[in-house]
């Protein structure tokens, strides 16, 4: 999937308060790269502004960076790039209304950058980095205690608490096209 991220929207949800410097871009990058990897995502990132008057595109990390110039705005590019790649599996990351109802045009989901923020500092956490073993003994004197117990567990019956949300809303009806395509889009965040 192609991650489309709306640059200073989502760096201004992070952060209200303040301007974005060079060094908060540069480790949101290298925090882009790590979530990338990990996701098996590819990421479009698209800024206003930028070094030229035109728009400007580097590879950086593996990430590619899209600068609007001086001449266009980054929602006129991501609109741009989405009407250009509408056939590929395509996620738009902003909260502007505006690039969301145009990528709702092309059929193209889209999230919030509030509610994304989340999904992408719990794809980037560190694990550690050494797993420690845990040593397992096993009794091989219950056996058939073990064979029952799995029996049993094979025949304990549904509780309500048990039926996922999802289980009822099957029941009850079936969701929209675009709900659907949303749910699975956010499954591979």
């Amino acid at each position: 999937m192609i991650l489309i991220i709306d640059g200073y929207n989502l760096l201004k949800h992070i952060d209200p308060h303040h301007d974005i410097s060079e060094h908060e871009r540069t480790v949101f990058l290298h925090q882009l790269k790590r979530y990338a990897r990990r996701k098996k995502h590819k990421i479009v990132l698209v800024f206003d502004g930028g070094p030229y008057q035109w728009p400007h595109k580097e590879l950086v990390n593996g990430i590619k960076v899209i600068y609007s110039g001086e001449r266009d705005t980054a929602d006129t590019v991501i609109m741009r790039y989405i009407a250009d790649h509408k056939t590929q599996d395509l996620l738009l990351i902003s909260s502007d209304h505006e690039l969301n109802l145009f990528a709702s045009k092309y059929d193209i989901a889209s999230i919030g950058s509030d509610d994304f923020y989340p999904l992408f500092k719990q794809g980037i956490q560190e694990y550690p980095e050494e797993v420690e073993e845990i040593e397992v003994s096993i009794d091989e004197g219950d056996l058939d205690l073990d064979a029952l117990m799995e029996q049993a567990s094979e025949m304990v019956p549904c509780k309500q608490e048990d039926i996922t949300p999802s289980d009822v809303h099957l029941r009850t009806g079936r969701s929209s096209k675009k709900d659907r395509l949303l749910l699975k889009k956010l499954k591979k965040l």
